[in-house]
């Protein structure tokens, strides 16, 4: 199962060389290249055996958040490390290997100063200290950090053997202050008889998030949440603080997310066996299985437009476009077919025709870089985020205002397998804009008779519906008479000006209204 951290795009990882460290106070712009070399002392306390520990340094002539070694050394008798090619003026940390005072037996990961395991990236918030002007300095005394873990347990997974854990730790980017969420550690299985399961080398004290992927059911964040494309921000992401050095933190058990949707149907053609995988086709996000006999069921689906394709021996393959809707099984049969290994090039789909409410859309593909002389077919399916709207290179855009719009071109190398790319088509359904018009006002100006409102042919169509406000002065008249075609004039208009707005309204159109011109001053009777 592929690793849901790696499915979702990568935030941001590196800052751009024009950012400047001097903002934290590591660095000045344009600064001297660093000349002298000094002395660099560090106490780790709570150890007997060291590997190496080493001084990692900031170029203080860099603008980039970029780690340089500046050597490794040992500890002596009294546990101090002493390093003798600190920069000046630089930011440094040390990171560290070793086996701890009280349980010889424990392996100590690579940490960093203030507890991380690892090598600095750039992106927690670990400990750093500062050389002077001749690149001594005197650190802090730390103490050798042991690796904390994780443990819980699975509950109604269907298949424990293909259920996978990942941890997300949560770390702060130091030169932007933004959270990033990265997975730490390997893929973890639970035992496929208990469900639980163990997380080691976790560093200690530190804020974490924990995601379970497991066949049959939508991604599961721990506290409950199945947001699709998690965000460090987000407010339904569960978070948790691992345990001190050497501890331990129990967050089980957790509970899956029940199954959504399913996509079903026959799978004919296929020999013994078939593989069927469907796949969002706005976020990636897929669920596949697999089927000895001609029916299959990909279980635990989100509502969304799904591309289906179902696999055989390896030259047999069908696909299908279908909307899956948030519960209950959407039916789609699929008839292999004999394929090639016949590579069609690169697809561009041109779109023509703005996404108004009952405009035109037209769609033509072209694929470069394709063998010389191989067919090339297309189909095309317009969609929403949850809908299939039409097929065909043309379509009506239906009645959908603030749905975005996408267009799936299924490109088809003659005897090859088919492959499929979406497009934006142009952004969201917008209503088409009303029409501008005019209005006349008829009758006789005097108190007691009455006027009548008429606007011009380009909304005289019955499908357009006609709503009037009778103004006396430029000010609304109330009551249901000045809401009609026509007003009879009363004694409180008596030597006013009348007008009359009128409104229109048409199904994919915004309104339009238009006011006539002032009448004369209304006579008295």
């Amino acid at each position: 199962m592929t690793s849901h951290f790696a499915q979702r795009a990568a935030r941001k990882a590196a800052v751009g060389a024009t950012v400047a460290l001097v903002s934290l106070g590591l660095a000045t712009v344009g600064a001297t290249p660093a000349l002298a070399v000094g002395t660099v002392t560090a106490t780790l306390a709570g150890s007997v055996e060291h590997d190496r520990a080493s001084l990692l340094c900031l170029d203080p002539t860099q603008v980039t958040y970029r780690w340089q070694s500046h050597g490794s050394a040992q500890a002596d008798a009294q546990g101090v490390y002493r390093f003798t090619s600190a920069p000046e003026n630089a930011t440094c940390t040390i990171y560290f290997t070793g086996r701890s005072a009280t349980s010889t037996a424990v392996e100590i990961p690579e940490q960093t100063v203030g507890g991380f395991l690892g090598w600095p990236d750039g992106f927690s918030g670990f400990e750093m200290f500062a050389t002077d002007s001749q690149g001594n300095a005197v650190a802090p005394p730390y103490g050798l950090v042991q690796a904390a873990s994780v443990t819980g347990s699975i509950v109604g997974a269907f298949d424990l053997s293909q259920t996978s854990i990942e941890l997300g730790m949560i770390r702060v980017n130091l030169l932007t202050g933004e959270n990033v969420m990265d997975r730490v550690g390997d893929v973890i299985r639970p035992d496929v008889r208990s469900g639980v399961f163990t997380i080691n080398n976790v560093s200690p004290s530190h804020e974490y998030a924990l995601v379970v992927s497991s066949p049959g059911y939508v991604v599961t964040w721990w506290g409950g949440s199945n947001a699709l494309s998690p965000d460090p921000y987000d407010p339904t992401i569960a978070r948790f603080a691992s345990a001190g050095s050497g501890g331990q933190t129990p967050i089980g058990p957790i509970t899956l997310t029940a199954p959504g949707a399913s996509v079903q149907g026959q799978a004919l053609g296929f020999g013994s066996n078939a593989t069927v995988t469907a796949t969002n086709l706005l976020t990636g996000i897929s669920q596949t299985a697999e089927t000895t006999t001609s029916s299959y069921s990909v279980n635990g689906l989100t509502e969304g437009v799904y591309w289906v394709r179902a696999w055989g021996d390896g030259s047999t393959t069908a696909h299908g476009i279908v909307a899956v809707p948030a519960s209950g099984a959407t039916l789609l049969n699929l008839t292999a077919a004999r394929v090639h290994n016949r590579s069609a090039g690169v697809t561009y789909t041109a779109i023509k025709g703005a996404p108004e409410v009952g405009g035109t859309m037209t769609a033509e593909a072209s694929t470069l870089g394709q063998s010389y002389g191989l067919a090339i077919g297309y189909e095309y399916t317009w969609i929403t985020s949850n809908a299939i709207l039409g097929s065909g290179p043309k379509l009506v855009v239906p009645n959908l205002a603030g749905q975005d719009l996408y267009l799936v071109t299924t490109v088809l190398p003659a005897g090859g397998a088919a492959q499929f790319t979406v497009s934006s088509a142009n952004g969201k359904i917008l209503m088409r804009t009303g029409p501008k018009f005019t209005v006349k006002v008829t009758g006789t100006t005097q108190v007691g008779k009455k006027l009548k409102a008429t606007p011009s042919k380009a909304v005289k169509a019955k499908a357009w519906a006609k709503s009037y406000q009778w103004l006396r002065n430029g000010k609304p008249i109330a009551g249901k008479a000045a809401k009609k075609a026509t007003y009879k004039l009363t004694a409180k208009d008596k030597g006013k000006k009348i007008s009359v707005q009128v409104t229109v309204k048409r199904q994919g159109y915004t309104d339009s209204a238009a006011t006539s011109k002032r009448t004369a001053k209304i006579k008295k009777k």
